[in-house]
């Protein structure tokens, strides 16, 4: 059969995104106060807003499977590796009791705030090759649910079960944290 000659000009490829990508559709959906059309995150990502809709609608499966393969990949790491990555995961404890002392006592907040904290909390605890990337900070936002850092977001999406300390200082939460975890064992 033969075709006219503009035939495959109006025909888009199928783009099916990866996990990651499903991840970072997610992300940034929920990073709008309101939100978008489907449409207009499927431009960003070049896919069909049916997509879309679709990891919208399965985003706890997909959470889940992102976790998951998350977790398989920490398996076979040695201890000095391991060792870094359960500092940076307390650094993300620490990160998210920062975020709850400035959301009890409404302090103003952003993403270079949150970086800068990070970088004195990495250097208290000692992780080394550690910088809060926007890449780290897109995983920590996703890792506590916390779509974006404005006082709105934060309150519908950070629980606070307890009164909170107004000392900001990496050590002081870094204490806090510390005997939080100590408790629970």
């Amino acid at each position: 059969m033969a075709y006219p000659p503009n035939f495959w000009d109006n025909y888009k490829t199928r783009n099916i995104l990866s996990l990651i990508d499903r991840v970072r559709v997610l992300r940034e959906y929920e990073s709008y106060p309101k939100r978008p059309s489907f449409q207009s995150i499927a431009t960003k990502f070049d896919c069909s807003p049916k997509q879309i809709k679709n990891i919208v609608m399965n985003r706890d499966s997909i959470l889940r499977s992102y976790h998951e393969s998350c977790s398989n990949r920490n398996e076979g790491l040695d201890d000095t590796v391991q060792k870094r990555q359960e500092k940076i995961e307390f650094l993300g404890k620490v990160m998210y009791e920062y975020v709850q002392r400035v959301l009890f006592y409404k302090y103003p907040i952003d993403d270079e705030k949150v970086r800068q904290k990070a970088l004195q909390v990495k250097e208290c605890i000692a992780v080394e090759n550690f910088h809060p990337t926007s890449i780290w900070l897109e995983d920590f936002k996703l890792t506590y649910g916390i779509p974006a850092f404005d006082m709105e977001t934060l309150r519908n999406n950070v629980p606070l079960t307890e009164e909170k300390h107004p000392h900001l200082s990496a050590i002081d939460m870094i204490q806090y944290v510390s005997q939080q975890e100590q408790e629970k064992s």
